[in-house]
């Protein structure tokens, strides 16, 4: 390196990049002291040495005087390979003299003579140095392409999300207020209330998916009305409107068994009629609001 590189301050980039570095090495051979360095120490690692890149100021001597000044100009690199009683010996890669770009002196003219020499020709390119910036140039332009991508990505992933989070607040809202409702039915203070309860919140799942109750209706016109909205579990909706009944005009026996009863025929109802569902009518069916209004409510509880 020292013998055929050449050393030019000047240089793109530094030993940070590993294309750059590649391209130091196997192509132009021209670098600034931070590539030699770089160099030297990822050559001596690919050997098994263990080497490192050091870092310091190189101060010239000033005289005996209170203030010392350094400059960035007296900042330096080197590489360092570690011996085998664990201390570092330093090196220095890079030519002892940097290149200069000036325009060297033309010759003295020489009379033209056949044994006069004959000015040098320029070898001919070399194609592969000029394909390696075409190589850079793809690969940037397709890592420009691909984080364009993701940036538009990301971007249309938060408009969908500031757009959804309202909506998605309003059903919570929805939710929240259905599912007080329903608990307030099923804890009732007594058995006979939370068979009511039973009732009312499978009425309030009949009126969400369109049915319309008349207040004067009775609990067995009311099963008439909804069998066809939850055709597979209509015994179940029949033994719920006889069970609500019996607990408001009757005084039945054991009205505690009755109450797992109610609470089983209620479950059957609800899960019937969400399977019956799309997808797309089970979420309006979830989220409609005709059990929460006065006017199209539940009369029952």
């Amino acid at each position: 390196m020292r013998e055929e590189f050449l050393l030019d301050s000047t240089a793109q980039g530094g030993g940070l990049q590993r294309a750059l570095i590649e391209r130091f090495l196997r192509d132009t051979q021209r670098g600034n002291a931070e590539q030699f360095a770089t160099a030297f120490v990822l050559l001596a690692r690919s050997l098994g040495v263990d080497a490192r890149v050091a870092t310091g100021f190189l101060i010239s001597d000033q005289g005996v005087s209170e203030q010392l000044t350094i400059t960035s100009f007296d900042a330096k690199i080197w590489p360092e390979v570690r011996l085998n009683d664990n201390t570092w010996l330093a090196f220095s890669p890079a030519p002892p003299e940097e290149t200069s770009d000036a325009t060297p002196l033309p010759p003295e003219p020489q009379p033209q003579t056949p044994a006069a020499p004959q000015p040098p020709i320029a070898p001919p390119p070399d194609p592969t140095n000029d394909a390696a910036p075409t190589d850079e140039s793809a690969s940037n332009s397709d890592t420009s392409t691909l984080s364009t991508a993701l940036t538009l990505l990301f971007q249309g992933l938060f408009v969908i999300g500031v757009l959804l989070l309202p909506l998605i607040l309003i059903a919570a809202l929805i939710l929240g207020a259905k599912y007080r409702r329903r608990r307030r039915h099923l804890n009732g203070p007594t058995p006979a209330d939370r068979i009511r309860g039973a009732w009312a919140a499978a009425t309030d799942a009949l009126v969400d998916a369109g049915m319309v109750i008349a207040r004067s209706a009775t609990d067995s016109e009311i099963a008439n009305e909804g069998e066809p909205l939850a055709a597979t579990a209509h015994r179940e909706l029949y033994r719920l409107a006889a069970l609500s009944s019996a607990a408001t005009y009757g005084n039945p026996a054991r009205p505690d068994l009755l109450v797992v009863d109610a609470a089983t025929c209620l479950g059957v109802l609800e899960t019937t009629m969400s399977s019956e569902r799309t997808l797309w009518q089970r979420l309006r069916w979830r989220l409609s609001l005709r059990s929460l209004r006065t006017t199209t409510r539940s009369p029952v509880g």
